[in-house]
């Protein structure tokens, strides 16, 4: 999983600061999964960010590194459109599932969002993943 030159996610691709977090918290759309849960939080003209947490539940630190490692490479791969900020908050499930098992699921998530932002109960704006 050696990332090629230009292939991490830039600082304004990350959640930073706890505020930030709070916020994704306090008012994002919860979606439960078996490896993670998804919590998305729109911010209008500008790109979508991640912020991964990781408690010591899932394991010790090197399975909490690699389960952050996976994470960022699946949202690298299938960044959701402009505007989004994701908080993923992983399950001991995470740390034992391989990169494909990850994408999947969060193309499904991101699936999910989509289909919920474009019913009507939220705002809409993010676009179809894929």
């Amino acid at each position: 999983m050696a990332a090629s030159r230009g292939a991490t996610l830039r600082p304004s691709e990350r959640l930073r600061a706890a505020s930030e977090y709070r916020r994704v918290f306090r008012v994002g759309l919860r979606l439960e999964g078996p490896l993670f849960l998804l919590l998305a939080a729109e911010r209008a003209g500008r790109p979508s960010r991640l912020g991964i947490v990781a408690s010591r539940r899932m394991g010790a630190a090197v399975a909490r590194n690699r389960a952050k490692r996976l994470v960022r490479e699946a949202f690298r791969r299938n960044k959701p459109a402009a505007g989004t900020d994701l908080v993923v908050v992983g399950k001991r499930e995470l740390a034992e599932s391989g990169l494909a098992e990850v994408e999947r699921e969060l193309r499904a998530r991101l699936r999910r969002l989509a289909a919920r932002r474009g019913g009507g109960s939220r705002r809409s704006g993010a676009a179809a993943p894929d």
